[in-house]
């Protein structure tokens, strides 16, 4: 009886040592996207650690919203969205096809950044467009 009740304390003392968050201090971070001036119906925000420390935060974007907690740190951000592709279907679901519309500058390429601060309110737009940033004069 005794190993028994031995074996449910170690058990339970497992269990509970992963009930302890342990992870990176997260930041609350929010703000909008909007694309070519309009809130992004839907879609998904991703923010990088540049320093490589911790993974990949990600969230939601609904109507041009989102609101996420992201560790501290320089960050590259990635923002993606799709929609439906006027007049075509998809002839296995019978579904609209759907199109990725915003440019890899805004996500596998990204130009995109922010500095989340721990203990500040981290708020940041990103104003997206179809029309490529201007390129600098030397």
């Amino acid at each position: 009886m005794m190993h028994a009740l031995r074996f449910t304390v170690v058990i339970l003392l497992i269990a509970c040592a992963g009930c302890n968050p342990s992870g990176p201090k997260l930041a609350q971070v929010s703000g909008t996207v909007t694309w070519n001036g309009e809130p992004i119906p839907a879609g998904n925000i991703s923010f990088f650690q540049v320093d490589g420390n911790s993974n990949e935060v990600g969230g939601t974007i609904t109507n041009g919203k989102y609101d996420l907690g992201v560790p501290p740190g320089k960050c590259r951000v990635e923002i993606h969205a799709s929609r439906e592709k006027p007049g075509q279907k998809d002839t296995v679901m019978g579904l609209r096809a759907r199109e990725a519309y915003i440019p890899i500058r805004y996500n596998s390429k990204t130009i995109l950044t922010a500095e989340v601060q721990e203990n500040s309110k981290n708020e940041f737009s990103f104003d997206l467009t179809t029309d490529p940033p201007a390129k600098s004069k030397p």
